[in-house]
């Protein structure tokens, strides 16, 4: 089989063209993401109020949005902290929730969150 591409050189040149050829339209074909978009599913909500124990804190700013986290059924662990002046609440959200619904629950609760804060 090797002898026959030595003699004909015309074949040898064909196949060379015929390989190079399906395999530059093979990697153009290739879906290529360069960079992958990635949805982060963390949050961190920090909040302050200079003045306040930990016991304020916890009582009128914490609680107030955990009730509120506890309507959101995408949100797989939840922590909080209140100490002297600040509450940090860390959210995840479970893995089968799209970028898109991420968004939306932004949308909808960040502003609800709001203004249950100014209401007190």
């Amino acid at each position: 089989m090797a002898t026959l591409f030595y003699r004909n050189l015309r074949l040898l040149i064909l196949t060379i063209l015929i390989i190079v050829v399906w395999g530059i339209s093979s990697f153009l074909t290739l879906p290529l993401l360069e960079d992958p978009e990635l949805t982060s599913r963390f949050a961190l909500i920090t909040t302050f109020w200079s003045g306040a124990d930990a016991q304020q804190v916890e009582t009128l700013i914490t609680e107030k949005i955990e009730t509120e986290l506890f309507e959101i059924e995408e949100i797989k662990t939840k922590t909080s902290i209140s100490k002297v002046g600040s509450s940090t609440i860390s959210i995840e959200l479970l893995d089968s929730v799209k970028k898109a619904k991420v968004l939306l629950l932004l949308g909808f609760y960040l502003p609800k969150f709001c203004r249950s804060g100014n209401k007190s």
